[in-house]
Formats: C-alpha cells, sequence, structure tokens
C-alpha cells in the first residue's frame, strides 16, 4: 500500500495554517504601524534638532520675543540636514518649524503642512 496524506488530512493542515495566520496577521500590521509611527516621530525630532541649529547660526534673523519659521527645505538647502531624510519620505519637504525666541530659550513646533513634492536631487 503506497503512503501518503490522505485529502482531509491536507485540508486540516491548510486549516490550522489559515487560523494561524489569521490570529498572527493583525499583531504583524499593528507592529509595523508602530514602527511606522515611531519612525516618523523620530524624524521629526531630528529635523527639530536641525532647525535649532540652524536658529542657533542665525540668531540676528530671530531677535528675542519674535516668531519666525525654518522651512524643512531651508534646512536641506543649507545642509543641516541629509537629503535621504527628505527622499525617504517626500511629504515632509513642504513642513515647517515654528521658532518662538524667549530670551536664549527657544521654542520649537513642528508643522505638517502636506502633500509635498520631493526635490530633483531625490530622482
Amino acid at each position: 500500500m503506497n503512503r501518503g496524506f490522505t485529502l482531509i488530512e491536507l485540508i486540516g493542515t491548510v486549516v490550522i495554517l489559515a487560523v494561524i495566520s489569521l490570529i498572527a496577521f493583525p499583531a504583524i500590521l499593528n507592529m509595523l504601524n508602530s514602527s511606522n509611527k515611531e519612525l516618523e516621530d523620530q524624524t521629526k525630532e531630528f529635523i527639530n534638532s536641525a532647525a535649532l541649529d540652524y536658529v542657533k547660526d542665525h540668531t540676528d534673523d530671530f531677535s528675542a520675543g519674535s516668531t519666525g519659521s525654518v522651512s524643512v527645505q531651508e534646512l536641506m538647502n543649507g545642509g543641516y540636514i541629509s537629503t535621504s531624510v527628505i527622499c525617504d519620505d517626500c511629504e515632509i519637504y513642504n513642513d515647517t518649524i515654528s521658532v518662538k525666541r524667549n530670551g536664549d530659550k527657544y521654542d520649537l513646533k513642528y508643522n505638517e503642512v502636506g502633500g509635498g513634492t520631493c526635490p530633483n536631487e531625490c530622482s
């Protein structure tokens, strides 16, 4: 007699694999979404840090008590952030950082503009 698997055994195996997949898929999807959110938050922190460096290098443009802004495009063109940061997520290319100077302290706020286009360097 030939040894092998019956149709019932094969169907049972496929059903078990399908159930395991249905249980694992939402967890994996949730993990991917949270890692994307974490990456986005870290990118914004990095851009805020670059904006602070920019502001400290251009203190004359930001007088005490005033509010100004710096665009991500300015930071990239000035060499404060790498083009690769922008090319990974082109939507941030048009974003800005509001800067409010209080004496020697700077309050930075990241502003999403949305709907950005990639610069020519990304092509």
